[in-house]
């Protein structure tokens, strides 16, 4: 019973197992042994690795005990062959009766938890030497081009880890799957990176697209990042990664831009998203700012002639000395294009790029002193604190006036 255990720690008469540790922290990177650290309380004799017992989770194999090495007479390293795989690695000291003291050759104490005088251990997550990341991307369709730019990032980052030995010395590995720029291309595809055993993490881009996925991704435990901006991402504070601040983060920023240089009247180019919705939606209830006009638009619809660049041109048109600026809530390409649509069209200027006419004629913007007037809009244009600085292949704010 207790009260022997204790006593033979005292007489020194029956040894003890007192505790068998991880050597190294639990989360163990393939470049570290397994080790744990077994103790007892007086010198003992007879151990071997048949008196241990390994605990395998689903995804590791082949793990056994390798060597034992005495530290000094009480304390002893059990080595484990990691096997293969990736998972949860726990040990038991179980004694088949050959443990015996050294000075009296009397057998391990027992006690109520381990009556067969054994002691359970600590337990290692032993990490793969490579971590799968699956990336649940548009890289075909209406989104394509935001999906091979975060590509291209990946594909960067993944890069620089494996020129720096890793994390830990464990690589990285990005796999693609195309969600054709669709919902539903997301929720199939994310099944398949849930289905294996060395996910460490899923990337996602599209913010429908990635609250398509989040529940499944939160349901598994699995880390999901995404730059995506929509108010709903708040529903997942968990698992969920935000790398971008949210709509209206953005929106305030704008606001605050427009109540800075008095701008009180705007009109709005809404890409037909969550994110347009959003950023419409703060503009509209924002304070001493009114909408005079919004329209949505398809994704990669801006252009000279579609309809909300042509109501949009019409809206801004000066009719008095009263600013009125035009915003862009989408993907670079549109709000570029709707800049190149209105660069050359002299009834009103642009601080985002000039025309010949307009710059000629003196009427300019009463916030922005008229640059040197470009042939064209430059393909990318430096930030300045009175314009919204394009990105290229992700959701873009622009703003003329």
């Amino acid at each position: 019973n207790s009260s022997d255990v204790f006593g033979s720690v005292t007489n020194n008469v029956y040894p003890a197992a007192l505790s068998l540790k991880r050597e190294y922290r639990q989360d163990l990177p393939p470049t570290l042994d397994v080790h744990f650290i077994l103790a007892f309380n007086i010198p003992i004799t007879g151990l071997d690795p048949s008196d241990f017992q390994l605990t395998q989770s689903e995804g590791l194999s082949g793990c056994h005990v390798e060597s034992i090495e005495p530290i000094n007479p009480t304390t002893y390293r059990v080595k484990v062959a990691r096997g293969t795989g990736a998972g949860v690695l726990a040990i038991a000291l179980l004694d088949d009766n050959s443990i015996r003291a050294v000075a009296s050759n009397e057998p391990l104490a027992t006690h109520d938890e381990q009556p067969e005088g054994g002691i359970a251990g600590e337990s290692y997550t032993l990490l793969p030497s490579v971590l799968h990341f699956h990336a649940i991307l548009p890289l075909d369709g209406v989104h394509a081009l935001n999906g091979q730019k975060a590509k291209t990032g990946f594909d960067q980052a993944a890069a620089e880890i494996t020129r720096n030995g890793g994390i830990d010395g464990t690589q990285v590995l990005v796999m693609y799957h195309d969600t054709g720029s669709t919902e539903e291309g997301a929720t199939q595809a994310v099944q398949t990176a849930l289905n294996d055993p060395l996910t460490f993490g899923i990337l996602g881009a599209i913010s429908s697209q990635t609250l398509a996925i989040a529940p499944s991704a939160v349901e598994k435990q699995r880390v999901l990042a995404s730059p995506a901006t929509s108010f709903e991402m708040r529903n997942h504070p968990r698992y969920v990664l935000k790398t971008s601040p949210l709509d209206d983060y953005q929106a305030n920023a704008m606001i605050h831009h427009l109540h800075a240089n008095d701008i009180k009247k705007v009109i709005v180019l809404a890409d037909h998203s969550p994110y347009g919705a959003d950023f419409l939606k703060i503009l509209q209830h924002a304070h001493a700012i009114e909408v005079l006009h919004s329209h949505t638009y398809p994704t990669g619809h801006l252009h000279d002639n579609s309809d909300a660049v042509l109501a949009a041109k019409a809206a801004l048109a000066p009719a008095s000395d009263e600013i009125v600026a035009g915003i862009v809530i989408g993907y670079a390409p549109d709000a570029n294009a709707f800049l190149h649509a209105v660069q050359d069209d002299t009834r009103f200027p642009m601080c985002n790029g000039w025309s010949a006419t307009a710059a000629s004629s003196k009427r300019h913007c009463r916030i922005c002193p008229p640059p040197s007037p470009p042939s064209i809009l430059p393909a990318s244009p430096p930030p300045s604190p009175r314009t919204s600085p394009s990105i290229p292949g992700m959701y873009t704010t622009a703003m003329i006036h």
